[in-house]
């Protein structure tokens, strides 16, 4: 009946309803000194990341589960929360403005349910394969982007007779 190693116990997993939207069930624990959010994602995985949204900080206790990802409910940047990639804004934005949007990583922790709990593991993963800290830098200043845009040409109006 004890975690295995290197896991807490933080909860049954009876608490833990598999929700999504408004309705997403959140659960915050405690993991040695950290404040971890646990919750059961549609597919009826668990599954634990940080608490706080890395963009800026915000607090993640009322974020929603939306198609699988968590959705920060400030600016609704969004992450997955099995491995902490950024989604949104990350494969919308150009990758050339990523500096200024700041979207980092979310902590996640690995998950494991055994004997009716919730076992979490008490160091953090490591970073999402794929995260470059060097996007997120302000280029130096009078570098030229990386990509330009394509000149717009101007068409000029006639007026009809």
């Amino acid at each position: 009946m004890s975690a295995p190693h290197g896991f807490v116990r933080v909860v049954r997993s009876t608490v833990l309803a598999a929700r999504e939207g408004l309705e997403s069930q959140v659960c915050e624990v405690r993991v040695g000194d950290e404040i971890v959010l646990v919750g059961r994602l549609n597919d009826g995985q668990v599954v634990a990341f940080g608490a706080a949204c890395p963009h800026e900080m915000t607090d993640l206790r009322d974020a929603t589960f939306v198609d699988g990802l968590v959705r920060c409910p400030r600016h609704n940047y969004m992450y997955d929360p099995r491995t902490g990639a950024n989604v949104i804004p990350t494969r919308v934005a150009r990758r050339e403005n990523l500096w200024k949007l700041r979207p980092g990583y979310l902590p996640t922790h690995s998950v494991e349910e055994r004997d009716g709990w919730v076992c979490v593991r008490a160091t953090p993963q490591p970073p999402p394969a794929g995260w470059d800290p060097a996007l997120e830098e302000a280029p130096a200043p009078g570098a030229r982007p990386s990509r330009q845009r394509p000149r717009r040409h101007r068409t000029r109006l006639t007026p009809l007779p």
